[in-house]
C-alpha cells in the first residue's frame, strides 16, 4: 500500500486488542497511545476503524480504553488523536482510583483529565453518590459541577436542588436552587418509646434557596427562604446549620415555629425568636432575642425560651410579660406554660392586671 493509499483508506482491526503509537505516526500492533509523557494508552474493541487523514479511532463493541489509570467502557468510543479528546456512548462506565462514573454518554479530555457526562449521570466516590442529566468533573482536581436536577447522598444525608459544585478531596457540596435536604432517622431509633427516641426517630427535612453540605466532620448550612419540617413541627428562618456530631439545628434570622405539633393543643402552639437551636434527639428547643410563644389567643414573651419535648412545658424568662384573649396581662422574671394542660405558673415579681367587665 502506498503512503498516498495509507493516508486516504482507514485501516480496519476486528476484535482483539489495538495499541497505537503517538501522532503524526503510523498506526501498527503492540504500540501505545502516547498522549502525555510517561503515560500511554490503550485500546480493544471487536472493530476498530482508523482514519490516517483525520487522526481518528472508531471503536465498536466490548471497547475499552485505558489512559493510566483510567479505564472507559463503552458500547461506541470516538477517539481523536489531535484534539486527544474520547467520545464514549452507549452504557459507558469510567473507573479511576477510587471514583467510577456511570452515564449514556461520556467525553474524556485526556490532557486536562475531565469528563463530562450526559443522559442519567451517577457519579461514586466512596460513601458519596451524585445523581444528575450532566455531570463533569476534573479528576486533578476532583472538582465536580452537574446541573438539571442533582441528587447527592452522603450517609444519612440526601441533598437535592437544581444545580451543583463539590469538591470531593475537601468533602464539600454546594447546591442552589430548590435546595433540599433530608436527614433520615438514626437506625437505632425508635428503641424505646419515650419522648428522645420518638424525636430522634423523625426524618429532618431541611428547604432552601442554597444548601452547603460537609462530610466528615458531617454539617450543612441553608440561606434563603429556609423551610424546616421534623415530625409535625415546621419552622422557617433566614439561615439554619445542621451539625451532625451534636444533633443540633442552629435556626437564625426571623425564626418562627409555625406549630409545635399536629394535633391539640401543640397545634396550637407557636414561637417566634431570633435565634433557635433545635435538638434531633431530644426534640427540645431553646430560643433566644425578642422571644413570643402562643397558643390560642395566649402569648409570653421575653428573651428565652426553652421548650421540653418530654413534659410538653416551655419556660420562658427575663422580663416576661403574658397577655390572654381578653387583655389581661402577668408580669413575672419566669413563667412556666404547660402546652398539653393549656395552664401556665408565674414566678419572680409577678404583677397581674386583669379587666373588669361592668355588671348588666
Amino acid at each position: 500500500m502506498t503512503r498516498r493509499t495509507r493516508g486516504r483508506v482507514a485501516a480496519l482491526a476486528t476484535a482483539t486488542c489495538l495499541t497505537v503509537m503517538a501522532a503524526g505516526e503510523t498506526p501498527g500492533w503492540g504500540q501505545g497511545i502516547q498522549f502525555a509523557p510517561g503515560e500511554q494508552g490503550h485500546l480493544r474493541a471487536d472493530r476498530v476503524r482508523y482514519d490516517a487523514r483525520t487522526q481518528v479511532f472508531s471503536a465498536e463493541g466490548d471497547v475499552q480504553l485505558t489512559v493510566g489509570r483510567l479505564e472507559i467502557r463503552a458500547a461506541r468510543l470516538r477517539l481523536e488523536r489531535r484534539t486527544q479528546i474520547a467520545y464514549a456512548s452507549g452504557g459507558v462506565t469510567v473507573r479511576g482510583d477510587d471514583l467510577g462514573l456511570a452515564a449514556a454518554q461520556v467525553s474524556y479530555e485526556i490532557k486536562t483529565r475531565m469528563a463530562r457526562a450526559t443522559g442519567g449521570a451517577l457519579l461514586t466516590q466512596r460513601d458519596v453518590t451524585v445523581r444528575a442529566p450532566q455531570v463533569t468533573i476534573t479528576l486533578t482536581t476532583q472538582l465536580i459541577t452537574a446541573s438539571g436536577g442533582v441528587t447527592v447522598v452522603q450517609g444519612r444525608s440526601t441533598l437535592s436542588g437544581h444545580a451543583l459544585a463539590a469538591d470531593l478531596i475537601s468533602r464539600r457540596a454546594e447546591v442552589v436552587g430548590e435546595a433540599e435536604l433530608r436527614r433520615a432517622a438514626a437506625p437505632d431509633a425508635g428503641a424505646t418509646s419515650d419522648a428522645a427516641s420518638a424525636a430522634a426517630s423523625r426524618e429532618a427535612v431541611i428547604h432552601a434557596h442554597r444548601m452547603t453540605l460537609r462530610w466528615n466532620p458531617d454539617e450543612a448550612e441553608a440561606s434563603g427562604g429556609v423551610r424546616i419540617l421534623q415530625g409535625e413541627r415546621v419552622a422557617r428562618a433566614e439561615r439554619a446549620r445542621y451539625v451532625e456530631s451534636s444533633g443540633r439545628l442552629d435556626l437564625e434570622g426571623d425564626v418562627v415555629v409555625e406549630r409545635f405539633g399536629e394535633r391539640p393543643p401543640l397545634s396550637g402552639a407557636g414561637l417566634a425568636a431570633h435565634r433557635l437551636v433545635v435538638s434531633l434527639r431530644d426534640g427540645g428547643m431553646d430560643a433566644h432575642g425578642g422571644v413570643r410563644v402562643t397558643q390560642d389567643g395566649r402569648s409570653a414573651a421575653g428573651e428565652r425560651a426553652v421548650y421540653q419535648e418530654r413534659e410538653q412545658r416551655v419556660t420562658v424568662t427575663g422580663r416576661v410579660l403574658l397577655t390572654d384573649e381578653d387583655g389581661n396581662t402577668v408580669r413575672a422574671d419566669r413563667v412556666v406554660i404547660l402546652l398539653n394542660e393549656e395552664s401556665f405558673e408565674a414566678s419572680g415579681n409577678v404583677e397581674t392586671v386583669f379587666k373588669v367587665k361592668p355588671g348588666k
